[in-house]
């Protein structure tokens, strides 16, 4: 298509467009439209986009302080203008408008700074650009029309966070959502990344948040001077980046995914209280093959980047149509049928852990991680499991059942110590605590052989019920740990609210330990941390000998791996016959089990 030619102008902008010199002005018929546009400090272009010219009102000039508009006359011109803080500009809207043209154009309505000359060099006019893109049949822009109102007053509405010139969080989901909308529309494939700095709270604390806010801009603009024209960034939430990139099949989305990923944690940044290197693992999910919508789209990245951060620094991890694919071909309902029959007919199954002790290799305690199995005796990934399990409210009835199968365990073994995980649901139901106490009152020598361990993800969800249910489980005799610590949820400062006794280091960190430094150093800080509030550390998947070594001098008193020992399944009536404790209705939490050993 082209652009409406200059004569058939869209007529509500005649009287502005009209206006002649300012002499003529007061005779004209536009003059009383012309004064209200600059009194409000507004004024109205339409850009075509095919030549790259833009036409402006009259008072054009005026609005934006310049002697004349030729500087804004192009496209090209206009975008040189643009101050480099801000979160977008039109360019971004329009010629990488992410929507779809259904006949009536896709609206914009975006804020940016505009660094325009004047007389002391340089001054910025900051400008609120509401418009309509129209787009013809493959979806490419080829006309603009817009009105700019400037906002030289209202600098903070458009300065982000530390500096950073990404968009946040519900910006950037408008722009997911474009996306999906696109590729949808236009049969366009498109990868979707989650980048996380998984340290970024050690830095925080470390150093202080001033530190944590330099890695942040730092990394962006890494970020942003990696990304071609048109791939679009933002912030999720702290420490987690967005990213989307048109591609043309995934193993350009691989590439791509993985070149960004190890430019990013290669980086080393000086702060002003000491250097940082951010600890990078990125999750990505293609679409709209793999995902379909926003909700799917964050839901699949973050599983994607669980199993990045189980691979180390630096690892990404991309879930494809094909995954998909088979997950459908399983289906929810199938697992929440086997999850169904499992707690029904009480065929729930415990394996369990070792966790030796680093000086003699003696075993401490077990860990007690959860099985579910098909009809064929095949594993289901319980990361799918406890997917449906929240989305149904039974993971408090898992929570009950593990409990339940743990006190069997210990009361026949009495020689036994066992951990298990609890979600972050039923630290915050008193009937869970409830039936544990009166367990406890049938058995109250079993206490001192009992450690909960509770994920970093429970403690920023409500850090005051987490620490009352820490304190009732101490005050019973039992030990709490946190597990997968270091992950990056935790702050600090939390830390030294709860009494909890043991501190599990996330596996990320130790996997590849013997050959790289900056994983040797963070271990060292998190025991030393630990050592400082009188906890004991565990590290998780110590995976080779040379790591155990390592451990070992660095003083770590517990290990937990392959290296130390697999898991095995636990004797067949840990599946238990008939419940002890009454399953209650139940609402939905973060896994209380972890199949990552298994």
């Amino acid at each position: 298509m082209s652009p409406v030619p200059e004569e058939d102008y869209v007529p509500d902008l005649t009287p502005v467009l009209a206006a002649g010199d300012r002499s003529e002005r007061a005779e004209q018929p536009g003059a009383s439209a012309f004064t209200i546009l600059s009194a409000v400090g507004e004024t109205m272009y339409e850009w075509d986009l095919e030549t790259d010219r833009i036409r402006w009102a009259a008072n054009a000039a005026d609005i934006f302080g310049l002697p004349d508009i030729a500087p804004l006359e192009t496209g090209a011109g206009f975008e040189a203008c643009v101050d480099p803080q801000s979160l977008t500009d039109r360019n971004q809207a329009v010629r990488n408008g992410l929507g779809v043209d259904y006949g009536r154009g896709v609206a914009f309505d975006i804020d940016y700074g505009l660094r325009l000359p004047s007389n002391s060099d340089q001054r910025t006019v900051w400008v609120n650009d509401r418009g309509i893109w129209y787009g013809d049949a493959q979806g490419t822009p080829y006309l603009a029309r817009g009105v700019i109102r400037t906002e030289r007053n209202r600098p903070a509405l458009i300065l982000p966070k530390s500096g950073a010139a990404l968009p946040r969080r519900r910006e950037f989901l408008k722009l997911l959502e474009g996306t999906l909308a696109v590729a949808h529309h236009y049969h366009s494939l498109y990868v979707f990344a989650l980048l996380s700095i998984d340290n970024l709270t050690s830095i925080s604390e470390v150093y202080d948040a001033d530190a944590e806010e330099e890695v942040e801009a730092a990394l962006a603009r890494a970020l942003t001077a990696s990304l071609r024209s048109g791939d679009v960034a933002g912030w999720i939430s702290d420490g987690e980046l967005g990213l989307v990139l048109r591609v043309a099949n995934e193993p350009e989305a691989n590439a791509a995914i993985g070149r960004i990923t190890t430019i990013l944690a290669q980086q080393n940044f000086a702060t002003a209280a000491g250097p940082a290197s951010p600890r990078i693992s990125t999750g990505a999910v293609m679409i709209p093959t793999a995902a379909r919508s926003v909700d799917e789209a964050l839901s699949l990245v973050r599983e994607a980047q669980r199993g990045a951060k189980l691979k180390g620094s630096g690892h990404f991890v991309i879930h494809t149509e094909r995954q998909s694919q088979h997950r459908k071909k399983l289906g929810q309902a199938a697992i929440a049928r086997l999850l169904s029959k499992a707690l029904h007919e009480n065929t729930l199954t415990l394996v369990r852990q070792p966790v030796v002790r680093s000086r003699d290799r003696s075993i401490a305690f077990e860990e007690c991680l959860l099985r579910l199995v098909d009809e064929e005796g095949t594993l289901i990934p319980m990361g799918d499991a406890i997917a449906v399990a929240e989305s149904l409210g039974l993971m408090r009835m898992i929570d009950f059942r593990v409990q339940d199968m743990v006190f069997e365990i210990l009361r026949r073994e009495r020689g036994t110590t066992l951990s298990f995980n609890l979600s972050a649901e039923s630290t915050r139901q008193p009937g869970w605590v409830a039936a544990f106490e009166q367990n406890l009152q049938r058995s109250p020598e079993l206490a001192d052989r009992i450690i909960i361990e509770i994920t970093e993800t429970s403690l920023i969800e409500d850090i005051d019920a987490v620490r009352d249910f820490v304190l009732r489980v101490r005050r019973l005799g039992c030990r709490v740990a946190i597990d997968d610590f270091g992950a990056g949820y935790t702050s600090f400062r939390n830390l030294k609210l709860l009494p909890v006794n043991i501190l599990k280091i996330d596996g990320s960190f130790i996997r590849q330990l013997a050959s790289t430094e900056k994983d040797r150093l963070f271990v060292k800080m998190l025991h030393e941390l630990a050592r400082s509030l009188d906890l004991e550390t565990v590290a998780e998947m110590v995976e080779d000998a040379a790591s155990a070594r390592e451990l070992t001098e660095l003083g770590i008193d517990y290990l937990q791996g392959f290296h130390t020992g697999r898991p095995v399944a636990a004797p067949a009536a840990a599946s238990l016959a008939a419940p002890v404790t009454a399953l209650g209705g139940a609402q939905g939490g973060h896994g209380s089990v972890d199949d990552r050993e298994l």
